[in-house]
């Protein structure tokens, strides 16, 4: 087994099991960093100008440091040795005890040989040219000598684990420094590598591919000091490679969700991290991807990134480790041949609910026998970074790749059936964060449903049928396009977002699309085609100012029924497309709508549209300026629909009775909509139901009217203000009636039912005195006096009125 750097660091993690991953990279990150504190220091350089280069020969002796690790902790022993082979570029250290009994000359000569010489995969290059070469030059840190030592000892077992060997970075620094470290250690003060000659044979070729590995550390270590873990073990895993003996890839094919950029010290760690450097190799300059990571002195995934940019490659890191983890499970390598990858589930029949947990950087695989049908695939995450490809396997090898979800957390494709070209798909699921998500997925049979839509002409008030199909789906939708606009004008990626909008992100919330806000707000549709689903047809409307329509025609039944939840929507509304505010708001306007006909088929108008209205708010796609055409206008009959400002009229106080009059768990909205009573009646019975016994619809629309003039939370408790409107300031101020600035002042109007005239008094000095005389006839009159100082509202005053509406009120001068 090999430890990373510092064997002392491996040995703690394995030992105290209070110690968590992430805060054993910590440890590891802050004893690489107290090393880099001396590294290239000017003590460092002044004692390597001092020495001479040790020049041993063979037969020379020394005592080195090691560890023990045959007890835990392991603790330092000073070992006798001797220089049993020198080459051009190390020495061969043994020591005493161990010679002749577990090492003699002949294993000597076969180090020597394949560190100078020659390797497994190179009759011409040994360890030393293979390392130097793809990953750097040795460091020379203290003792003034080009060659390295290999000192051979043995390293013992503990509970059954043998030990290979071990760079330890505590060489790199001063026997002083050393002890200065925490944990303390001590130094041989050179550049060396311990390696194993018992219990473990030392020239086994494991155990030489294993020297391969253990020497990059040290050249890392004097290239990039403190690279990532996993960077630094790929690097050696690498190196193994390059020797011509990897190690064997084993366990990870059975755990692919395991954190490629997170060092557990796990088996799976060592081949998850090798097989990467070989996919980066195989894909990107080969060997000098390898030597430029190393060099780069960034590190992690922003150290590979700056890799691929210096060799020349724009594509992003996680395009790469996906690309990566789609070769895993093809065994799409040229050098090497990989095991089969482990898949998180296996489905031969639709439709599919699944869901997974994946960690970060990692991947899960899920395959899908069958290909007699199309396949409708679906993706979503409520949070992470998602690209989620579907494999289209052949068991000869062959295979196509078909994204799913690029950079994201939903998506969905269809894929054709593909029996007779692939024996099975897999969804490949790459999390490109550092953090564990979880997500879902449906599959389910496609049959790109086409039929005939009955669909109203408002040009001539006719009924005419149009051919749609289904271009997309949803766990809550199903998409129809006209087949005459089908790749003419609308193409998949509109269709695509269609979907998204209504199933997973709106302006206001990203991780819930328009069926969830709206059926929070107002209710659940009906289902009377039995499908769980709205559908959305979209064609060319046949008035050029009609965005969009729902018909209860096609709940209701009869001639030109579709008998079915529809909403229609046009290929451009408002002239802006479909991937625009007016499309989205038009979807989430006429879904309540549809909505509503499943509790009361004979809503008020204004009603209906107010709540469509808030159903734009609600979803986000709401303009200020919609308002004005009301705010100019303000003598307006809120129940008497016509259109033009009724529009903006009835959504302004659908939005104040939502933001005002919920209580508890109580919705105002939801039991509105559901209030067989219509209108204000409805209105009034909908705040009696919510739990506001005392509160009656004229009492609402008197605060209301109120509110839209004043507009400020900081007074009355915020009882005349929005939380999400500009109204009553600015150019969104509603318009007065009447203004007087001198008196005594009198004026005669007219207004409209249900509706609110602003009369404006200023430039008071003396108390004020008003006197209102309506007209009784018909009509039912409030009258609210809202006092000013220095611009803010400061009082606000019932004026009472008799059976004549007839009355006086008067004010003091010091309270406006």
């Amino acid at each position: 087994m090999k430890y990373l750097l510092l064997i002392v660091f491996a040995i703690i993690i394995t030992l105290s099991t209070a110690v968590l991953p992430e805060e054993y990279q910590e440890l590891q990150r802050s004893i690489t960093q107290q090393s880099m504190e001396f590294k290239n220091s000017a003590e460092h350089k002044a004692i390597k100008e001092s020495r001479q280069s040790r020049n041993y020969n063979v037969g020379d002796t020394e005592t080195f440091w090691r560890w023990n690790l045959s007890v835990m902790p392991p603790s330092w022993v000073q070992t006798p040795a001797t220089c049993r082979g020198v080459g051009e570029h190390c020495y061969v250290f043994v020591a005493n005890s161990e010679w002749t009994s577990h090492m003699n000359q002949a294993d000597v000569d076969s180090v020597l040989a394949n560190f100078e010489d020659h390797t497994m995969a190179s009759s011409t290059q040994g360890i030393y040219d293979l390392d130097t070469e793809f990953f750097g030059p040795l460091p020379d840190e203290l003792d003034n000598d080009p060659k390295m030592i290999i000192f051979y000892s043995a390293l013992g077992s503990f509970n059954g684990t043998s030990f290979d060997g071990y760079f330890s970075a505590y060489n790199q620094v001063t026997e002083a420094q050393a002890q200065q470290m925490n944990p303390s250690g001590h130094s041989n003060e050179c550049e060396m590598i311990y390696m194993t000659c018992y219990p473990l044979d030392p020239i086994e070729p494991i155990r030489l591919s294993v020297l391969a590995h253990e020497m990059q550390h040290l050249i890392h270590w004097g290239m990039d000091i403190n690279e990532d873990t996993w960077v630094n073990e790929g690097c050696s895993e690498y190196a193994m490679y390059l020797y011509g003996l990897p190690d064997p890839i084993t366990s990870f094919p059975n755990n692919p969700d395991n954190n490629l950029t997170s060092w557990d010290q796990q088996w799976s760690d060592y081949v998850q991290t090798y097989l990467f450097m070989v996919y980066l190799a195989e894909n990107f300059s080969g060997n000098a991807i390898i030597s430029q990571i190393v060099t780069e002195s960034a590190n992690g995934i922003t150290g590979i990134q700056n890799a691929l940019m210096a060799q020349g490659y724009t594509i992003p890191f996680s395009s790469v480790f996906t690309g990566w983890t789609n070769a895993n499970f093809l065994n799409d390598y040229d050098t090497i041949t990989l095991p089969n990858f482990t898949v998180a589930g296996t489905y031969n029949s639709y439709p599919v609910n699944g869901n997974g947990n994946v960690q970060g950087w990692a991947a899960d695989y899920f395959k899908f026998n069958g290909g007699d049908t199309d396949l409708s695939f679906q993706f979503n995450a409520s949070s992470g970074t998602f690209n989620v490809n579907i494999l289209k396997v052949n068991v000869g090898g062959t295979f196509e790749i078909v994204p799913l979800v690029a950079d994201g957390t939903s998506g969905q494709v269809t894929v054709p059936a593909f029996g007779n070209d692939f024996d099975y798909l897999i969804i490949n699921v790459t999390n490109i964060t550092n953090t564990q998500t979880s997500y879902t997925f449906h599959v389910e049979e496609s049959f790109n449903d086409e039929r005939d839509f009955w669909v109203y002409n408002f040009n001539n008030n006719t009924n005419t049928q149009l051919a749609a199909t289904t271009r997309g789906w949803g766990d809550n939708c199903n998409v129809y396009v006209a087949n005459t606009l089908w790749q003419t004008e609308i193409q998949q990626s509109d269709v695509d977002l269609i979907v998204r909008v209504f199933e997973d992100s709106t302006a206001t919330d990203h991780n819930h699309g328009i069926f969830y806000m709206d059926t929070q707000t107002f209710g659940m549709p009906s289902d009377i085609d039995s499908n769980g689903k709205i559908n959305i047809l979209i064609y060319d409307i046949d008035d050029a100012n009609i965005n969009g329509y729902f018909s209860p025609t096609d709940l209701s039944g009869g001639t030109h029924s579709n008998n079915m939840e529809l909403i229609n929507l046009d290929k451009n509304p408002h002239g802006s497309g479909l991937n625009s505010s007016y499309c989205f708001s038009t979807i989430a306007h006429e879904f309540q709508h549809l909505i509503q006909y499943n509790y009361d088929t004979n809503e008020s108008t204004w009603v209906n549209e107010g709540l469509s209205g808030l159903a734009q708010a609600v979803n986000g796609w709401m303009s200020p300026y919609w308002m004005v055409m009301f705010t100019n206008n303000p003598d307006n009959n809120l129940t008497q629909w016509s259109a033009g400002a009724d529009y903006p009229q009835a959504y302004l106080f659908m939005q104040y009775l939502h933001e005002h009059y919920n209580n508890g768990n109580q919705g105002i909205i939801h039991n509105l909509v559901v209030e067989p009573l219509n209108s204000m009646e409805g209105v009034s019975a909908a705040l009696n139901t919510t739990g506001w016994t005392d509160v009656n619809a004229e009492d609402v629309f008197l605060n209301w009217v109120t509110a839209n003039y004043v507009n400020n939370p900081n007074f009355a408790d915020g009882l005349y203000s929005y939380a999400t409107t500009p109204i009553g300031s600015g150019d969104f101020a509603m318009a007065n009636a009447a203004t007087h600035s001198s008196y005594p002042a009198s004026g005669s109007l007219t207004m409209q039912h249900w509706s609110v005239n602003y009369l404006t008094f200023d430039n008071l000095e003396n108390s004020l005195k008003l006197s209102f005389i309506g007209n009784s006839t018909n009509s039912d009159y409030k009258v609210r006096i809202v006092t000013y100082l220095n611009s803010e509202p400061v009082g606000a005053y019932e004026m009472p009125l008799d059976a004549t509406a007839y009355g006086e009120f008067s004010l003091a001068n010091d309270v406006y």
